[in-house]
């Protein structure tokens, strides 16, 4: 793991990706059973809104990575792109997604904070 995304995870309490979009595959459920009190439903509200805003997030990386993609590969003047040139144009490159990661970390941390982004676990 490299070490920007073992930072961020320790940093920020969370996985950096949603493992999907349902709440119980990313730890965000309630128990059942019981009736949840008011803290526990305060909790898991907050824990939610927080998956969401990461999903969020993103899809803004996938527009910024993209944008930065068209550019590393000289791609970025061009009023059209077919999706087999943009493939084959990145299958030639030395463009890696372990950087693409790391540079996405980097964007995560180093972006102004939006309302609704506090979403560590409490």
């Amino acid at each position: 793991m490299s070490h920007a995304r073992e930072g961020y995870r320790h940093t920020v309490g969370w996985a950096v990706a949603p493992i999907g979009r349902h709440s119980v595959m990313n730890g965000v459920a309630l128990g059942g059973g019981v009736v949840p009190d008011e803290q526990q439903i305060e909790r898991f509200a907050h824990r939610a809104r927080g998956l969401f805003a990461q999903m969020d997030l993103i899809g803004d990386w996938a527009a910024e990575s993209f944008r930065r993609n068209l550019v590393a590969l000289g791609l970025d003047s061009r009023d059209e792109l077919r999706v087999g040139e943009y493939a084959a144009a990145v299958e030639r490159s030395r463009l890696r997604s372990i950087d693409a990661f790391d540079a996405m970390v980097t964007w995560l941390e180093r972006r102004p904070a939006r309302n609704g982004d506090d979403h560590r676990r409490r």
